[in-house]
């Protein structure tokens, strides 16, 4: 059983990040588990490393310097690098690593508990009151692998839940001042590859209200990226200007949020100017990861207001 006084955590498994929201039994809102200390760097680089003949095993921040062969000690550091581990796992085919094969869900078990771990400093793991992971689809087997992980890191709650970043958004929005999302609100989720969009409508008619989340994707912002880095894309603060403008003709938007490593060098200056007439708009990059945070208070029956 969960302790209905511990810690929750939303958990967000992306495709080249994890993040770690929790919320402590008496604090105010969530709060996001920063890799550097006092700063806003949320992102865990979901990369695992193996040193060469050696049971030894890197993770994140380590794994990518290692990968890039910028060890401090080491020039041409001899390991190997796993990426997309997500995807590994949901694709269930053994990961060969030199002369040995691992199962894909154990090395994302292996980050996972890894991960956790840096929770440490704020509380002890057995405290967990329950998990709440979220990714962005949830198809049958993405459950089962999750249903794998969440077995093999053995935690000592049985409030172990998963859910979509399309629940994670609902779950957040539930959560902020109402006149947020008054008419509708919408969230663009860029990740280098393509925009993502999830708008937020609730119809108070009902009792009680119902919530609509519907998503459209966008191939043409596409541009080349990873962990390591992004290409620059002249241009694309025009692409996303002539995006908004088609999708918010017509609509009442009360509030935009802007989420995803993609907006991170700062190039939507005309798009922010347009977005920001008549509009509240927010941007960062810990949305899933909260709304996954809410998502398991309200399963647990903490959190009464979104019921």
């Amino acid at each position: 059983m969960g302790r209905r006084n511990g810690v929750v955590i939303g958990y967000d498994l992306g495709k080249e990040y994890a993040q770690i929201s929790y919320y402590l039994p008496k604090g105010e809102d969530a709060e996001t588990l920063a890799v550097v200390a006092g700063t806003e760097q949320y992102n865990i680089p979901m990369v695992l490393y193996k040193k060469k003949d050696m049971n030894q095993w890197l993770f994140g921040k380590d794994a990518v310097q290692m990968a890039k062969g910028r060890d401090e000690n080491t020039i041409e550091p001899e390991g190997y690098p796993v990426e997309h581990l997500l995807k590994l796992a949901h694709k269930g085919e053994k990961v060969k690593l030199g002369e040995e094969e691992f199962d894909p869900v154990a090395l994302l078990t292996l980050f996972v508990r890894r991960s956790l771990a840096l929770l440490g400093i704020i509380t002890p793991l057995e405290y967990i009151g329950g998990v709440m992971f979220t990714t962005e689809q949830l198809d049958e087997r993405m459950i089962e692998v999750l249903l794998q992980v969440a077995a093999n890191l053995r935690l000592k709650t049985d409030q172990i839940y998963f859910q979509s970043y399309r629940e994670s958004f609902c779950e957040y929005m539930l959560q902020q001042a109402e006149e947020l999302w008054k008419y509708e609100a919408l969230l663009c989720d860029y990740d280098n590859e393509r925009l993502r969009m999830y708008t937020f409508v609730c119809n108070r008619r009902t009792i009680p209200k119902v919530v609509f989340v519907d998503r459209q994707d966008y191939e043409e912002m596409q541009r080349q990226a990873d962990y390591m880095g992004v290409l620059p894309q002249d241009g694309l603060d025009e692409q996303f200007l002539e995006i908004m403008k088609g999708y918010c003709n017509g609509r009442a938007i009360s509030s935009v949020y802007l989420i995803g490593e993609g907006y991170k060098d700062n190039w939507a200056s005309d798009s922010l100017r347009y977005l920001c007439q008549g509009r509240r708009v927010f941007q960062g990059n810990n949305l899933y990861s909260k709304g996954a945070c809410y998502g398991i208070r309200r399963r647990m029956g903490t959190e009464e207001e979104a019921k």
